[in-house]
């Protein structure tokens, strides 16, 4: 059978991953003992993704440095048009 995606997909067997590998989630009484346990999560960051987070921060500024210098081009670019069909209406 050439359809090889539909059939893995509904087949029983098939499974995408193994459930013996999978860690069981707790299960919380309440919502405070979830987010005391959340809470307890650290968040450290390696080197590595510091420097990435520092590279996405510096093209994000650049990203925004440039389209304010563009905007800035547009708005001088309507200004001299607005000036001059002003200078055209005025003459008549």
């Amino acid at each position: 059978m050439q359809f090889t995606d539909y059939k893995q997909g509904y087949v029983k067997q098939n499974r995408l991953i193994d459930p013996n590998k999978v860690e069981k989630r707790r299960d919380y009484r309440n919502v405070n003992e979830l987010k005391m346990e959340r809470s307890k999560i650290t968040y450290d960051l390696s080197h590595e993704d510091k420097m990435k987070i520092q590279q996405m921060k510096i093209y994000e500024e650049e990203r925004e440095r440039e389209r304010l210098r563009r905007l800035q081009e547009h708005d001088l670019m309507y200004q001299r048009q607005n000036e001059r069909l002003n200078q055209i209406f005025i003459k008549r």
